[in-house]
């Protein structure tokens, strides 16, 4: 307040002269008050804390932070100033300013129908090849984070991330020596799939995740013992000819393990779990990282496997056999396994085991017999033995090679859904096939 343009008082709403005996002349300055009142609305079920903060008259230009909480089935979507989103974490930290009006915004949570597990695959759809393949696993949460483990080769990599309300979210994986991974994943909250790319830049694959819902109090369908023949290249000098086969093991929770031998003579094993489509995607690295098998393998309702698998080997000229390398389209071909004792292992007591390829002179053929034990029981030169473990279905042992006079030792695995046993020999620079199968004239 000014009194005859002197300042009288400084503040208050009135003011008095006192004791006029003259004319005066009185005036008022206004400023800027330094406060203003925070407006504070809540869309949705949640809440906003410190809630003292809201109605209240604040230090403009000072910082402030508001943490918003979501309500029972609900998730925090974004806050939201003047019809504008100024941030989508819970946690916001703004500076005051006249008359702000801020508005947290909740949404029911589309997270909660899609949590849990994924397991899957990525390649190049057109062109599987050995850099740009592999498998990739994730868990999600309910409120849409989730942890992931990618592995291509040898190295798995292990990232996390959280899930926009509409299910994307873009990653990026370093690798030493080499350009980034970036992925952009896509989480199907409707029809509960993950599916995405990945990228160095150079090659782009295709990603697809599906769910894992078994588990103890959810005991999968496809529990037991099975076994797996992956195929080889009849006739071709330039990859292995003989079928590759394993066993697999199916647990009440759904969880896969493979262990087996490839008919170049190499050793793998791999472990997954059966999505909730009774799909198994199969993923192995080989050779020390310089090769990879990869497919979905499906399991039937009458206890079958079959998918395709696509089996690569980079070139390598210190290799036994195949230096060059291949890349080979094959289709696996598995069945439920069951022991009996007192019944052959397959549906039938005559048979025969061929054998062919594999540098031999010419190919040649065993008359059998199978006994009850699923012993095996030469009729030509009785020189052939083998040896079954009852607990896998696997057959080891030899057949003796009338041209040469020695014994060449064959590995196979009975299919009893198929009613055969398929198996693989080494030669001296290629595999080939051996077959223990049903003859009916004997």
């Amino acid at each position: 307040w000014l009194v005859n343009g002197k300042g009288a008082q400084t503040g208050g709403e009135t003011y008095t002269l006192q004791s006029v005996t003259n004319s005066n002349a009185v005036a008022v300055t206004f400023v800027l008050n330094p406060n203003s009142l925070l407006s504070v609305l809540v869309s949705g079920n949640g809440t906003v804390t410190p809630a003292n903060l809201a109605g209240q008259m604040l230090a403009v230009g000072k910082s402030y932070t508001l943490t918003a909480s979501a309500g029972k089935g609900c998730v925090f979507a974004n806050w939201v100033s003047n019809s504008t989103v100024v941030a989508a974490t819970s946690n916001y930290t703004f500076f005051m300013s006249p008359k702000l009006v801020l508005q947290a915004n909740f949404v029911t949570n589309p997270f909660i129908p899609v949590a849990g597990t994924y397991q899957g695959l990525f390649y190049v759809t057109t062109n599987v090849a050995l850099q740009s393949s592999g498998a990739f696993s994730a868990t999600v949460t309910s409120n849409g984070t989730f942890t992931a483990k990618l592995q291509l080769g040898s190295p798995i990599h292990t990232f996390t991330g959280r899930f926009s309300l509409t299910g994307q979210c873009s990653s990026s994986i370093a690798r030493t020596g080499l350009s980034p991974l970036t992925l952009q994943l896509q989480l199907g909250l409707t029809d509960g799939t993950l599916t995405g790319q990945v990228s160095d830049g150079n090659w782009t694959a295709q990603l697809v995740a599906d769910p894992v819902t078994y588990s103890k109090a959810i005991p999968a369908p496809q529990v037991g013992k099975y076994t797996l023949v992956i195929p080889g290249v009849d006739d071709s000098s330039t990859q292995p000819a003989g079928d590759g086969f394993g066993s697999v093991t199916v647990d009440t929770a759904g969880n896969v393990s493979f262990s087996g031998v490839l008919a170049d003579g190499t050793s793998l094993t791999s472990a997954g779990r059966v999505t909730s489509q009774g799909q198994w995607p199969f993923y192995a690295p080989l050779y020390a990282g310089k090769g990879s098998i990869l497919g979905w393998l499906t399991f039937a309702t009458n206890g079958d496997i079959g998918g395709q698998l696509q089996w690569v080997k980079a070139a390598q000229p210190t290799a036994p056999c195949y230096r060059a390398g291949f890349t080979n389209s094959t289709a696996a071909v598995g069945s439920v396994y069951r022991f009996t004792s007192g019944q052959p292992v397959l549906g039938f007591t005559s048979g025969q085991v061929s054998l062919a390829g594999g540098n031999l002179p010419q190919n040649f053929t065993h008359q059998v017999v199978l006994g009850t034990q699923s012993q095996i029981t030469d009729l030509t030169v009785n020189k052939l033995a083998f040896t079954l473990t009852t607990s896998s279905g696997l057959l080891t042992g030899s057949v003796f090679n009338p041209q040469t006079g020695k014994s060449i030792p064959v590995k196979l695995v009975v299919l009893q859904n198929q009613g055969i046993a398929a198996g693989f020999f080494l030669g001296r620079s290629e595999e080939h096939t051996s077959e223990l199968q049903s003859l009916t004239n004997l």
